[in-house]
């Protein structure tokens, strides 16, 4: 009841949004810094007003802002500007990151593209006035990224190489404020109280209430992000029953966090954080239960017994978050950092007990006098590059980080259950193993060969998988921070525990080749085609995609068919066509070749049960010749939807299904799967389906 209160009102907020006018004036107010990409900065801003419409109106939209207009607003200002709606469109596929879950688990209702900046409505706020502060004052501070980001949770400003370095060490969690980080101000606040009582012994009281203003202190720095908000609740609530003499385990306090979290948020359900969060809370209470700790010395009751029993402790629920957090950790992020225990020795009390509380008491003195709170901010900055020196030095080492596939996240689980639970469990968890498995192999065969057209938005990317090996066909996009081969094609690939032999680079507009660096130095293929002169890869043997070329691979025959020769740089009309065929179905992969194009390919053996549509579904191709002598039962475009080349063309759209072929484009369906088994195809999305989750049309129809 709770979660359709809230989903109807989330629908009632967009459809307001939308109601008023597709072009707004707004005010919005500046939580954070801009992250800045090719050509916008993007931040998440709230709604304060809209001046077209007569409802009143708060919300959050994700704000793309040009380059040049963004560097005059400051964060807690309030500007009002024009801006275009448009509906949150993500990408979807069988992994990888998911924008449309982020974006609803933030409360995120459209995205907004201001066209003008009009004027500045209102100052920064006490928090934007703060935040200023000190970004000025560090800005000398080699560490500067990570010190706004643990005082403020803007992250904004930490580049891509830092971000891969704590990610592939386990340390992300650490720039991330959250539970640990608010335990960290309550207990600092709790030390400031108790030695302030010293001076007021009736104020028996004064340690907690310290340690809730600190927190929530910190709390509001961090803008009452969501992972902030469950951690002061959290903290709150075992403050109030201790002062209330309500005596509640531990566990009942998780779970009625829990409780009140999804209570007033239901749409963090859906959030990675939040199951994270608990993950992590949980196997620490595991690890602190009394029969997990029995096997300690009993005799180990002197001072030194118990510094070293304490060290044993804090050993063993460090080994529980490695093993616990691994399978939660791979199933979400999609991979692991198998060194993350000797990293987290090392940063945890780093961070925790000495950068964390300079930061701070920095801040705090900041207000009082300069010069000491800089002080304190220099001092952590000294340990924050300690840190920092140590990652580098492990920057090279790529397999710190190992994705892994659905089998082995299984494993890993079965592996935290036989280290760390009690004999049953361990009975019940391998039990439970092979059951999946036996469940698994029973399910039925698998496909003798499939074609996944992968959403990339405008773009190109197609998997062809027979047995566990697989050829790629093109590889989306790439920029700056990114590209379709980091984000969506790598994941993918290592889910599904598969080996990639080939790449086909249909040309060189960046759509199509711009993750094709990545994917070689990634995967190491062993065979590059592509119709375009190239410069020979060190560990892949590049061959030329021309007319007439024909390999086996796998049981599947590939035929090229255009173009009749390699070029100094391909364009579409220099597409390399390739048709897969394994005797009995076929497919056409046809890149963005053009009308020419497709009129020289009249007289060769084009005839397929499925084509990928040439140019995204653009006019420029798929004439009605060509539409005719392919024959398909299937046309899947690969295109963004309601992108800014407003694809697919609908008389392409009413060619195709005018001759009776089914039309499916991953704008509309996400990423597309034609499985060909025993003589039958059988083609499925990932969107429109039964299992599709219900937010997404909230997000992008606006319909509950």
């Amino acid at each position: 009841m709770i979660s359709l209160v809230h989903s109807h009102i989330f629908v009632r907020d967009i459809n307001t949004l939308f109601e008023c006018a597709e072009d707004l004036t707004i005010n919005i107010q500046l939580d954070s810094t801009f992250r800045v990409n090719l050509y916008f900065a993007n931040s998440v801003v709230n709604i304060s007003k809209i001046y077209a419409c007569r409802d009143t109106f708060s919300g959050r939209v994700l704000l793309k802002v040009p380059i040049e207009l963004a560097s005059q607003m400051k964060v807690g200002e309030t500007w009002k500007v024009s801006a275009r709606l448009k509906p949150i469109y993500g990408l979807r596929n069988e992994a990888g990151f998911d924008a449309e879950r982020y974006y609803f688990s933030q409360r995120v209702q459209a995205q907004a593209k201001v066209t003008d900046v009009l004027e500045r409505v209102a100052p920064a706020n006490l928090r934007g006035r703060w935040f200023e502060r000190v970004y000025q004052q560090t800005m000398d501070l080699q560490s500067q990224p990570v010190v706004l980001a643990l005082l403020f949770g803007d992250r904004s400003l930490i580049n891509k190489q830092q971000w891969h370095n704590f990610r592939q060490t386990g340390l992300a969690h650490l720039i991330a404020i959250s539970g640990l980080h608010i335990g960290l101000a309550a207990m600092l606040g709790w030390w400031i109280g108790h030695i302030l009582r010293i001076f007021c012994p009736a104020l028996i009281c004064l340690p907690i209430f310290s340690a809730i203003i600190l927190a929530s202190l910190y709390a509001w720095l961090a803008g009452f992000s969501l992972p902030t908000q469950r951690a002061l609740l959290m903290c709150i609530l075992f403050s109030c029953t201790w002062l209330l003499g309500i005596r509640l385990t531990r566990w009942r306090i998780l779970w009625l966090t829990l409780a009140l979290v999804l209570g007033l948020s239901p749409m963090s359900a859906v959030s990675s954080s939040l199951w994270l969060s608990v993950g992590a809370v949980m196997v620490i209470l595991l690890a602190l239960e009394p029969s997990v700790n029995k096997d300690i010395d009993p005799s180990l009751t002197s001072n030194d017994g118990l510094i070293t029993k304490r060290w044993r402790i804090w050993f063993k629920v460090q080994l529980y978050l490695s093993l616990g957090l691994a399978p939660i950790s791979a199933w979400i992020l999609g991979g692991i950092a198998w060194l993350s225990i000797a990293f987290n020795a090392v940063a945890v009390p780093l961070v925790s007990l000495y950068v964390v509380p300079l930061l701070l008491l920095g801040i705090l003195f900041n207000t009082v006098s300069e010069p000491i709170g800089l002080f304190m901010l220099s001092l952590a900055n000294q340990g924050l590059m300690l840190l920092q020196n140590l990652l580098t030095l492990f920057e090279s080492y790529s397999l710190l980080w190992l994705q892994t596939s659905h089998l082995q996240i299984m494993l890993l689980a079965l592996l935290f259950c036989v280290v760390c639970l009690s004999r049953w469990f361990r009975v019940i968890a391998v039990l439970s193993l092979c059951c999946v498995l036996a469940m698994t192999a029973l399910t039925g065969k698998q496909p003798d060969w499939r074609i996944d057209v992968l959403d990339v938005g405008h773009g190109l990317a197609i998997l062809i998988q027979s047995g566990d090996k697989i050829v790629l066909y093109d590889t989306g996009a790439a920029w700056d921070e990114g590209s379709i081969a980091q984000s969506v094609i790598e994941p993918i690939i290592l889910a599904r525990g598969a080996q990639l032999e080939g790449v086909f680079v249909s040309h060189w507009d960046n759509d199509h080749q711009g993750g094709m660096e990545y994917v070689l130095q990634r995967f190491l293929p062993p065979y590059l085609f592509t119709s375009q002169k190239v410069t020979p890869q060190s560990n892949t043997q590049s061959n030329p995609c021309v007319r007439g070329q024909f390999w086996w691979w796998q049981g599947l025959s590939f035929q090229v068919v255009w173009p009749p020769k390699t070029v100094k740089r391909a364009y579409n009309p220099h597409s390399c066509v390739v048709r897969v065929t394994d005797g009995q179905h076929s497919a056409l992969l046809t890149g963005d070749i053009d009308a020419v194009a497709e009129y020289h390919l009249a007289h060769q053996m084009i005839k397929s049960d499925i084509v990928i549509v040439p140019h995204h579904g653009s006019q420029t191709s798929s004439t009605s010749s060509f539409v005719q002598n392919v024959d398909a039962d299937v046309a899947i475009a690969s295109l963004a939807k309601n992108g800014r080349w407003l694809l697919p063309s609908p008389k392409v759209v009413q060619r195709y299904e005018k001759l009776g072929t089914q039309w499916l484009d991953t704008g509309e369906a996400g990423q597309i799967t034609v499985h060909f088994l025993n003589g039958k195809t059988k083609v499925t999305t990932l969107r429109g389906t039964q299992n599709d989750a219900w937010y997404r049309q909230i997000l992008r129809n606006r319909v509950e």
